[in-house]
């Protein structure tokens, strides 16, 4: 029998273009928190199909924010 693989906060961000401290940022934000100080999921965890969502989520509410800011 074979592992599952460990996917990491890095592996996760280079799959969306990102850097892994963003990434954390944004898995923060969704009240997300590192396990033993290590973000890492086996592939083909369920919140691994999650991730583009809160990605798309953060951004919104971001620019938003900064919409928001602008037209003070």
């Amino acid at each position: 029998m074979t592992e599952a693989k460990v996917i990491t906060v890095r592996d996760l961000a280079a799959r969306h273009k990102m850097e892994p401290r963003r990434l954390r940022v944004i898995l923060r934000s969704a009240g997300m928190r590192a396990k033993d100080g290590r973000y890492e999921w086996k592939d083909g965890d369920v919140f691994l199909k999650k991730v583009p969502d809160l990605i798309k989520q953060y951004e919104a509410g971001e620019a938003e924010k900064k919409s928001k800011t602008a037209k003070k």
